[in-house]
């Protein structure tokens, strides 16, 4: 490892951890240690994080602890106080990485501030920044306009929200992906991957390789493309393993269900899809899942439905009609059974955005 080639001579390179309500502490240190690390092993500040919050005030994570931060965005994309300036532009020297760990809700606010938020992500792309967005983050990217055409992963949870909101962004079950300066990851673990390629990338791949080893991690994670040899699948574990299942036809056929949320199977149907006659399938169920397969099923769509509430601006009757429902009355009845609330209060006051005059970006 040569430290001697480091460049550093406009300075290390500047990290914007954008801090959102209820942002995630596990992705935040995926991608954060990994550069503090490299930044031990180089001897110098190769790198240097802050973090930034809309309004300049602590924001608190997902799991209830507030991290103050060291500034607010600025209207020109900027960071207010930093004092760095970018010598040919005269103004606040450009962010070369920016990081958004955002949580379960991925975003709250007003609307004008959400706004705001995009408005500055999509200046930090124009400006040539690397965006990372790992986990649910990719929602947040998709609204700002900058993953139309592109393709990406995310996190399970989130795979439904980005299908039926952003029809043009190309989804991929693999842990993390590249495309053009944009990363995502399909959560916290394979994150650190991403930002060890990143590394590798920006200054040394002998270095990265070195802070993997750090992590306990092989040193082809610090250099693979992405999803190939990274060190977790993106993929959602299958049936079998998440349920705990031992026969493969019952996998099969919560799979089928699954996978027709929008427009379910009749029972009887995925039985004989399953290779089951729909006795022996009601029997698996109550033996394996303590329940019927209608009620199973009934299951999966007011899951998928939470998902949709918690990550999207669609409408009660929208996400009625995207998990199956005759409509919103019947949704709203089911949900209410099932989880003790009207759907409407898990809705995260979102409101459907405004067209931004500015536009999307040309990246």
């Amino acid at each position: 490892m040569n430290i001697q080639k480091f460049d550093t001579s406009d300075g290390p390179h500047r990290i914007a951890f954008l801090l959102l309500p209820g942002f995630s502490l596990a992705s935040l240190s995926a991608v954060l240690e990994p550069f503090r690390v490299a930044n031990r092993l180089a001897g110098r500040p190769v790198f240097a994080p802050r973090f930034l919050s809309p309004d300049g005030q602590p924001v608190a994570a997902s799991a209830g602890p507030a991290v103050i931060v060291d500034s607010a965005l600025a209207e020109d994309g900027a960071l207010v106080g930093d004092g760095a300036r970018h010598p040919a532009r005269g103004r606040a020297a450009p962010w070369r990485i920016v990081v958004v760990p955002a949580g379960d809700a991925v975003e709250t606010g007003t609307a004008a501030a959400r706004q705001a938020v995009y408005r500055w992500l999509r200046r930090a792309a124009r400006d040539g920044a690397w965006l990372l967005a790992p986990a649910n983050a990719p929602l947040l990217l998709a609204r700002a306009g900058l993953l139309d055409g592109r393709t990406v992963t995310a996190h399970w949870e989130a795979a439904a929200a980005l299908t039926e909101m952003h029809p043009a962004v190309r989804l991929r079950p693999d842990a993390w992906v590249h495309d053009g300066r944009i990363l995502t990851a399909s959560g916290a673990v394979a994150a650190t991957g991403m930002a060890l390629w990143l590394i590798g990338r920006m200054v040394d791949e002998p270095l990265a390789r070195t802070v993997a080893d750090q992590f306990n991690l092989p040193p082809t994670v610090a250099v693979a493309a992405g999803q190939a040899r990274a060190p977790v699948s993106g993929a959602r574990p299958d049936v079998a393993a998440r349920l705990g299942m031992a026969h493969g036809a019952l996998a099969a056929a919560v799979a089928l269900m699954e996978s027709h949320v929008e427009q379910p199977l009749a029972i009887a149907g995925i039985a004989a899809r399953s290779g089951l006659s729909q006795r022996q399938l009601e029997r698996l169920c109550r033996t394996t899942l303590g329940t019927t397969p209608k009620g199973h099923y009934l299951t999966i769509r007011l899951g998928r439905a939470r998902e949709l509430l918690a990550q999207t601006p669609l409408s009660l009757s929208e996400i009625a009609y995207a998990t199956g429902f005759s409509g919103p009355a019947h949704f709203s009845a089911s949900f209410r059974r099932r989880f003790g609330c009207p759907p409407s209060a898990m809705q995260r006051g979102f409101r459907r955005p405004a067209v931004d005059s500015q536009g999307g970006p040309d990246v």
